[in-house]
């Protein structure tokens, strides 16, 4: 530092870079739930189909995990969640996945996934989860 020049005439230098550019946020919901069922007419003998499209991340788990949780409230014996549109998913969507299905069996529903793509199938397999939550071929 030069004599005379303080602490101030460093922090106005500083005020001269580049300021950082905010993250770039992703849209609130880019996974959709689409229910085959019209709410609160859910037939005991036919099964309750969700077809999920979009991506399970951590920016849409939260949401993903609320729509679910009101599918359960009024579903059948069986429901089952359709993973074919599905373009991404990770650790958080796996965890809503289990989250789900242990809701589901608390509640004497039992939930299975369908018609995963083969990096999903893959996915479910290595972790074991396609042992817990049952896939039909």
């Amino acid at each position: 530092m030069r004599a005379g020049q303080g602490t101030l005439g460093l922090l106005s230098h500083l005020s001269t870079l580049p300021r950082k550019t905010p993250p770039r946020r992703r849209p609130a919901r880019s996974i959709t739930v689409r229910d085959t069922t019209p709410h609160g007419r859910a037939c005991p003998s036919v099964p309750t189909t969700i077809r999920l499209s979009g991506e399970i991340d951590i920016f849409t788990s939260p949401g993903l995990r609320e729509d679910l949780l009101d599918v359960l409230r009024y579903s059948s014996g069986v429901l089952v969640i359709d993973l074919s549109g599905v373009a991404a998913c990770d650790t958080c969507g796996l965890g809503v996945l289990v989250g789900i299905q242990r809701r589901a069996k608390a509640m004497g529903i039992t939930l299975s996934l369908t018609a995963a793509r083969p990096y999903l199938s893959r996915l479910l397999h290595v972790t074991g989860l396609d042992r817990i939550i049952p896939m039909p071929a």
